[in-house]
């Protein structure tokens, strides 16, 4: 079976976040502490979904979402606590880092707690080989 576009596979993720924020994020009010959550996406459908027992983490549990495209620092933006940004060049980590900024700038998002993992090498030899941190 062949791999959905990335494009498609970014939307993909944009509703499984969704979907895990609306089952982390819920709050309940309801007996025994239970709540039902229901999704109709594109891509995904969930009727009736429990998470049981509620995260206890505060404010709440942070999901973390790994990449560095641009559709995918968009999601970061919009829904992660967290991002994991593979193997760069420091110069790559600047530019994904600016570019990230700018979607919290666009979605007005000052109170911004996100953290960062980033890899990175750096050359540091005679001959060209890198050395990965």
């Amino acid at each position: 079976m062949p791999s959905p576009s990335g494009s498609t596979r970014v939307e993909m993720l944009k509703e499984s976040v969704m979907i895990l924020r609306k089952m982390l994020y819920s709050d309940n009010n309801n007996v025994n502490n239970k709540s039902n959550i229901s999704f109709k996406g594109k891509y995904y459908n969930i009727s009736n979904a429990e998470c049981n027992p509620k995260v206890v983490q505060k404010p709440h549990l942070p999901i973390w979402i790994g990449g560095g495209g641009k559709k995918t620092l968009s999601l970061v933006a919009n829904y992660a606590g967290g991002r994991n940004y593979g193997l760069c060049s420091f110069y790559e980590y600047l530019e994904k880092t600016s570019i990230l900024k700018q979607y919290f700038d666009i979605n007005n998002n000052n109170d911004n707690n996100t953290k960062v993992i980033a890899r990175s090498y750096q050359d540091i030899s005679e001959d060209g080989t890198a050395f990965y941190s």
